[in-house]
């Protein structure tokens, strides 16, 4: 006899595989089925307006207890594991539609099915017999006769008067039921099956009615089942028992397992790791925790121990419900911002692409507008906001100003978000967002030509520093120095401990495109350290440890420190990055406004441009002597040593100028004001366009400034926004000039001089007057400044997905990116409600055995 088999056959192998791929799938799609709108529940609510639609109210004798869905014995359709696939708006009316025939009228029961459950007819039972409200008008029949609301009592032979409970009236059908006898009695007569309507003859029929066996029977069952609802001792209480048992157990289970999604999202960390196992070794991070909370945790220990003794099956740990849990918190989040947008009516789009770790475009899209939250009592100031929120990365297959277009406009209208609402486009400079002719920007704005385009400051800020760091060969060639001092002393950990042995506080720094402050953080160490890093080098070079190409190297970088050109280039250009960064960091906080942000940029021109005189560069050769001191060196410029060619020219009507020759004047001239003048120039250059939307809103952000203007110029203020906000197409404006300039005079003596134009809005707001200044100040806080919450975002991209996480598809990637970037959204919902229906749906799948 052969020993039996340790591994399986191939056959056996595949088909193991199938069956477990098989029990994956049937979870897919699973928490989709169950977190929308349920029809039934729908109909329930929709079939109490039909009653009272008309005038039918319970029995004053029964119960009228709301029942949930489980006791109207409706069966969920939720009894398989199947995928659901998304349906469309018709199939979900046509579900709609069937739910409210499956459901019937309780309260008429003309409309009860023929079949009737157990579990409906307790329901039926505690709703009781309806009648129809007093001021009700019965209809009469051919013979102008009709049913009254005497014949629900009936006079006894002492003279008493017995009410008849089990009459029950359908408005529908203008006919009378006995209810007891329907719910009770297989007997086959009008009072049980179509209903009595002879109203000559009612009397007589209703006193032999209730006086035969066959009622008084039904009458007895009826209050017997009354009395054991009541006091709960049906037979389907265990049932309904263990039914809320289990309801309340995969609810504390879902709400720890969105906790653990919440958690890992907001963090950036990875889920899943090499095994989905339970209990094994690198499960990832998201079975790990589980495994914890289980270790102190009841509810998720007992929902482990029924896994591991195969109770359950579908455990909903594995990596779909994982994805749909993501996809649930993410648009929830997507949910609450976008009705905040659509509250807010205007909005700027914020947009700046990327390509992730897989080389795929990703456009981040961030929406920018105003949050206006009334106060909790009429007195309160509402709560005013400029928000800048994140809605998720587009995959992006053509960065042409056209393919970008597109997907603007298709993303927009899949979330349902007017384009004739955007007031503000903000993108960085790149040609094929800012182009005049066919950049997104234009294409946009032939659209809708109240979008604004407003260029990013902060971005706008860095070209100027490109500008000058390429504006002559002695400043791209310190910049490129630099970056090789950092690459040779971080390429060994021995020529780093040498760095650090000299240089304690701070250390050389790598330059970036991409990150603003990269420049000064490199140029630091040199303004401040110049003379460590020099012995760091001339140490290395001296060191017979090193490799001789180390030594080589290190001895010409410590040759090019030891210069005094360079020394006036680390003053120069530490100057210049120092009042660059201080105004880059300000203009990165999206509460700045318009004028501020032109207000800034003049004063740094002016500084650069006091700065390029005689003076100036006589101060940057006295820092620079200071420097020339610590390294032992004379605070010169070398002679030229090569002599300048003099090339034969034709004739010209202008003489060339002469060569400069003496070397202090050849720095001042082509470096030191040439750098200036870039400066000043790209300064002045790419702010026009901000200049020229500031212009149209200037007289808004110091209003109380206007109670000394004179009407006619505060008119031209205010039909010159007129046009500015009146769309080409449709000629309709967003203000009205005239009216803005009458509430503006009242407005204007009446607020305080510190008011901000946030404090000013919130006023008009609160005391609803001012609606054109309201909404002049919305767009005018609408229109973006910086492109820095994009560029933020790209931050938690490069995070989320790595080399090590590359194959993460493009859904999970915006739901992790929804959690991670909008935390706080994320905090403040309430899934409690959601995942209520869920447990209710999942425990109606457990079999009671």
């Amino acid at each position: 006899m052969s020993a039996p088999r340790k591994k399986l056959s191939g056959a056996a192998f595949r088909k193991k595989r199938r069956l477990q791929e098989e029990d994956t799938s049937k979870m897919a799609g699973s928490l989709n089925r169950f977190f929308k709108p349920d029809p039934v529940l729908k109909a329930v609510s929709e079939t109490k307006e039909n009653r009272e639609a008309v005038d039918v109210e319970p029995h004053p004798s029964t119960s009228t207890t709301t029942v949930g869905e489980h006791s109207l014995g409706i069966e969920s359709d939720t009894n398989t594991e199947e995928e659901s696939s998304p349906k469309s708006s018709s199939s979900s009316s046509s579900e709609d539609e069937n739910a409210k025939s499956t459901l019937a009228d309780l309260f008429d029961p003309a409309d009860w099915p023929e079949m009737l459950t157990s579990s409906l007819k307790e329901t039926i039972v505690l709703k009781g017999p309806a009648k129809p409200k007093e001021h009700f008008a019965f209809p009469k029949d051919a013979s102008k006769r009709r049913f009254t609301s005497t014949h629900y009592r009936r006079r006894l032979g002492n003279g008493e008067v017995h009410v008849r409970k089990w009459l029950s009236y359908s408005p529908r059908l203008d006919k009378i039921f006995c209810f007891c006898c329907k719910l009770f009695t297989t007997t086959k007569m009008s009072l049980t099956t179509g209903g009595y309507n002879d109203w000559k003859n009612l009397s007589q029929c209703l006193a032999t009615h209730e006086v035969s066996p066959f009622h008084l029977t039904a009458m007895g069952n009826w209050t017997e089942l009354l009395t054991r609802l009541g006091s709960g001792t049906t037979i389907d209480h265990s049932y309904q028992r263990l039914l809320a048992t289990e309801t309340q157990h995969w609810q504390n289970v879902l709400q720890r397992l969105v906790a653990i999604v919440q958690y890992l999202g907001k963090q950036c960390l990875a889920f899943r790791g090499s095994s989905d196992t339970l209990y094994s070794e690198n499960n990832g991070n998201y079975l790990k925790l589980v495994e914890m909370m289980a270790t102190f945790d009841s509810v998720m220990q007992s929902h482990l121990k029924k896994i591991q003794n195969s109770e359950i099956h579908q455990h909903y740990l594995g990596k779909d419900i994982q994805n749909e849990l993501i996809g649930l918190i993410s648009k929830e989040i997507r949910r609450c911002i976008l009705r905040l947008i659509k509250d807010a009516k205007y909005y700027s789009i914020i947009l700046d692409c990327t390509p992730d770790i897989t080389l795929v475009e990703q456009m981040t899209m961030v929406f920018r507008f105003v949050s206006v939250k009334q106060g909790d009592s009429p007195t309160a100031n509402p709560e005013i906001h400029i928000e800048e929120r994140f809605l998720g990365f587009l995959p992006v297959h053509n960065s042409s100003g056209e393919g970008l277009t597109e997907a603007i406009l298709n993303e927009l209208e899949m979330l349902k978000i007017p384009l004739s609402d955007m007031r503000g486009q903000g993108y960085d400079n790149g040609s094929n967002m800012k182009g005049k002719h066919s950049g997104v920007q234009k294409r946009i704005m032939d659209l809708n030509s109240r979008a604004f385009y407003v260029p990013c400051s902060a971005h706008s800020l860095n070209l100027v520093v490109n500008d000058a760091a390429m504006c002559c060969r002695d400043a791209s060639t310190f910049f490129g120095i630099l970056q090789k001092i950092y690459v040779f002393l971080s390429g060994s950990t021995n020529r780093w401990d040498v760095l650090k042995k000299h240089v304690s506080k701070l250390t050389v720094k790598p330059l970036s495109d991409t990150r603003w402050s990269s420049r000064i953080d490199a140029i630091r160490p040199f303004r401040f350290h110049v003379g460590e890093v020099y012995d760091t080098l001339i140490e290395i070079g001296g060191d017979m440890n090193f490799a001789a190409l180390a030594r080589i190297e290190a001895s010409s970088l410590a040759k090019e420190l030891n210069k005094f050109k360079f020394l006036c280039l680390i003053i120069l250009w530490f100057n210049i990055l120092s009042q660059i960064n201080s105004v880059s960091k300000v203009l990165q906080s999206q509460s700045i406004y318009l004028p501020d942000v032109v207000e800034l940029l003049e004063s740094i021109k002016t500084i650069f441009q006091s700065y390029r005189t005689d003076d100036g560069f006589e101060d940057l050769l006295k820092e620079a002597g200071e420097l020339a001191v610590e390294m032992e060196i004379d605070p010169v410029f070398p002679p030229q040593v090569h002599q300048t060619r003099k090339k034969k020219r034709l004739f010209l009507y202008e003489v060339p100028d002469d060569p400069i020759l003496e070397p202090k004047n050849k720095f001042k001239v082509e470096c030191f004001f040439t750098i200036l003048d870039t400066t000043i120039k790209s300064v002045h250059e790419r702010y026009e366009q901000l200049k020229f939307h500031s212009t149209h809103f200037q007289f808004l952000y110091d209003i109380h400034k206007l109670k000394d203007v004179q009407k006619e110029e505060l008119l031209q203020f205010c039909m010159e926004l007129q046009n500015v906000l009146t769309d080409v197409k449709s000629k309709e404006s967003d203000v009205d000039g005239r009216q803005l300039c009458e509430e503006l005079a009242v407005l204007a003596p009446v607020i305080k001089p510190t008011m901000t134009p946030v404090d000013i809005l919130a006023y008009a707001v609160r005391n609803g007057f001012a609606p054109n200044v309201a909404i002049a100040l919305r767009i005018m806080l609408t229109l973006p400044i910086t492109v820095a919450t994009g560029e933020r975002s790209f931050s938690k991209l490069k995070i989320i997905k790595n080399y090590l996480r590359s194959s993460m598809s493009q859904e999970r990637l915006v739901g992790l990116a929804m959690i991670a970037i909008e935390n706080r959204t994320a905090q403040e919902i309430d899934f409690e409600t959601l995942l209520k229906d869920f447990a209710n749906a999942k425990a109606r799948k457990v079999k009671f055995n």
